[in-house]
């Protein structure tokens, strides 16, 4: 099976770029990318969600390539980050959670985001999985063409 570092490169090689000119759009250095085109779990920690985004602009590339096809129908899709802070405080709400409750349970603080929506673009790439699987959302829906006020950060 082909990996997403693969994937990676061999689409900037199919566009005749040079790393260092997609590093340059992306807002990455050349050995960011180098690295995400070579280690299959290097886009899970390395890159905000805002940056991978872009990446798959830049690359024409489509959310399953890094996040695979979701086999759960039932997943809500989210276009925003808005939408995700919503939908968070929705499960908050439903559960009986407190945010402190919710935070230890995906390991990551989200007091900012739910304040400041936008900052979601900031969290890694296992950031969103793990908050979108708890809350039963398709972290695809985030990283597609059709992002709302999914805007670059």
């Amino acid at each position: 099976m082909i990996g997403i570092a693969e994937v990676l490169r061999k689409a900037r090689q199919g566009h005749g770029a040079k790393a260092a000119d997609i590093a340059a759009v992306v807002g990455i250095s050349e050995q960011e990318l180098l690295d995400l085109e070579s280690y299959d779990d290097e886009i899970d920690n390395s890159l905000s969600i805002s940056r991978i985004r872009k990446l798959l602009q830049v690359l024409r590339l489509e959310p399953v390539v890094v996040l695979g096809d979701p086999t759960d129908e039932s997943l809500a899709n989210v276009g925003s980050y808005q939408a995700l802070a919503n939908a968070v405080r929705l499960h908050l709400q439903e559960h009986g959670l407190t945010l402190s409750a919710f935070e230890a349970l995906v390991g990551w603080e989200l007091g900012r985001p739910l304040m400041h929506p936008e900052v979601f673009g900031e969290m890694n790439l296992d950031g969103l999985r793990s908050v979108a699987t708890a809350i039963r959302v398709n972290p695809s829906s985030l990283l597609g063409a059709g992002g709302g006020d999914c805007s670059e950060t």
